[in-house]
């Protein structure tokens, strides 16, 4: 019996090598551009995603004998006739692959949408977000025969790939078992029915589970979509790898390959722009939908008026504020933005705003309230109307006793714009991503992009500490 969970063409070879060599896979889903890191750390025994033998790649890990061929194809709505009408397109590719790396080669930055998973591609693709997705030709073919697209075998100028299943460095004792059994499965044909099953609709699991003795019991589950190579699985085994001091090159030189072989900082600079952008816009935008939601819960408990909109607002913060903003993105972007011509990066900002106006809301609510209400009449008395009093009055006051509160709430706001790379767009944390499926190297990309945001938010922390100074002079 398997983990009916996870299907597809490397899990189903690797459960079969597993049959042949007595061990019992478990099974990490992880992205794409994380497992060469992981192997390569000893988190993992083996790595198997439709990882392309390389020579960037051999530097870091053991790779096994091929056990598959495959080839980059383009992945869209209509055929493709060209590389030059490809060339043309706004296209998507998930990160750290083949594909990756030639659309890098070949596309300027802005033509370029980088995906975790092939399934979020494909979604986007379907969205008509992206115009063509370059991707391998086995996960290719399963989502087309699945979601009615077009795969155009153009030539992109690109050999033939082999892939192989991976392992930290100096575990050679699993590699050559590994490879001693992907033999003996090629020999018999088990691996070319599990690549049949997969690359064809109508293809049968069955001959492939009674030719081994076993149930096909997760066959319910394993469909002509579920590809290996998108779905970055790591089995894990009880088996204890050979440990090899490997030698690590100087930090000052991992920052060097990492930042300036082939001009990769530019992801740094592109990354670093549209965290800001999305930062400051989200800001702004949760800044006057907050005090909007404040001013309205804070007129119905003062006057109990507004009863109807402050409903809707308490229902608006506890549904945001109940759910995860990645959620909460991914729902902006993928069905109610499905059909914008938005640029993403003002859809990420629409969505973390809206988030933020929720706390926005909630502080500026409690400092209103700190405020004694003796203000709230005194300008009454004085003939103001309620407006001008909350606005000349309450509002001032209540904005230097959320002053700490609300550049809390500015910090945390920049943080969680590190997620917008779940749908495409190469924020600070997407850059250090991509750099690193490049390089294969986890610390330089990582520290970097964690320096660059600690010193933003040192910079934010210090001109907030500046105003609060000014405010309190003022005050005195």
């Amino acid at each position: 019996m398997y983990e009916d969970e996870f299907s597809g063409i490397d899990m189903d070879i690797i459960r079969a090598i597993c049959k042949e060599l007595g061990y019992t896979p478990k099974f990490t889903n992880v992205n794409f551009d994380s497992i060469v890191a992981g192997v390569s750390a000893g988190k993992y025994d083996v790595g198997a995603s439709g990882i392309t033998i390389n020579s960037e790649r051999a530097e870091k890990v053991l790779f096994t004998n091929p056990y598959i061929k495959a080839k980059q194809v383009v992945l869209s709505k209509i055929d493709v006739a060209s590389e030059t009408d490809l060339l043309a397109m706004n296209v998507g590719v998930q990160t750290g692959t083949t594909g990756d790396l030639y659309v890098t080669d070949n596309f300027d930055e802005e033509k370029i949408t980088r995906y975790t998973t092939y399934s979020t591609a494909v979604l986007a693709l379907k969205n008509d977000q992206v115009d063509a997705l370059v991707l391998d030709n086995g996960p290719a073919k399963s989502f087309a025969t699945k979601e009615s697209l077009v795969v155009s075998e153009i030539d992109l100028g690109l050999e033939d790939e082999d892939y192989g299943f991976i392992f930290k460095k100096g575990n050679t004792d699993l590699q050559k078992e590994f490879n001693d059994a992907i033999k003996k499965l090629t020999d018999d044909g088990t691996i070319d029915k599990i690549i049949n099953y997969y690359n064809d609709a109508n293809g049968d699991k069955k001959s492939y589970y009674s030719s081994r003795g076993e149930s096909s019991s997760s066959e319910s589950k394993a469909s002509a979509s579920n590809e290996g190579a998108e779905s970055s699985l790591l089995p894990m085994f009880s088996h204890s790898a050979e440990s090899e001091s490997a030698t690590v090159g100087s930090l000052i030189d991992d920052i060097n390959n990492a930042l300036f072989e082939k001009n990769r900082w530019k992801y740094i600079t592109t990354g670093l722009k549209n965290t800001i952008i999305i930062t400051l816009l989200a800001l702004v935008l949760g800044l006057i939908t907050g005090i909007i939601l404040a001013i309205i819960r804070s007129v119905h408990d003062m006057m109990g008026k507004l009863t109807i909109l402050n409903a809707i607002c308490k229902v608006y913060i506890t549904v945001i504020r109940g759910t995860p903003v990645v959620v909460q993105l991914m729902i902006i972007y993928f069905i109610i933005f499905a059909t914008s011509s938005l640029n993403s990066v003002i859809i990420a900002a629409i969505a973390f705003g809206l988030n933020s106006a929720a706390y926005v809301a909630e502080i500026v609510r409690a400092g209103i309230n700190a405020v004694p209400k003796g203000q709230l009449e005194a300008g009454f008395s004085l003939g103001l109307p309620f407006a001008s009093t909350m606005i000349l009055v309450i509002l001032p006051q209540a904005f230097k006793n959320i002053l700490p509160a609300q550049c809390n709430e500015g910090i945390a706001l920049l943080k969680e714009t590190s997620i917008s790379g779940y749908i495409g767009i190469t924020d600070l944390t997407r850059a250090g991503d991509i750099i690193r499926s490049q390089t294969f190297d986890a610390v330089a990309p990582l520290l970097v992009v964690a320096a660059i945001y600690l010193m933003i938010v040192l910079v934010l922390t210090f001109l907030v500490s500046r105003l609060e100074r000014r405010l309190k002079a003022n005050a005195v």
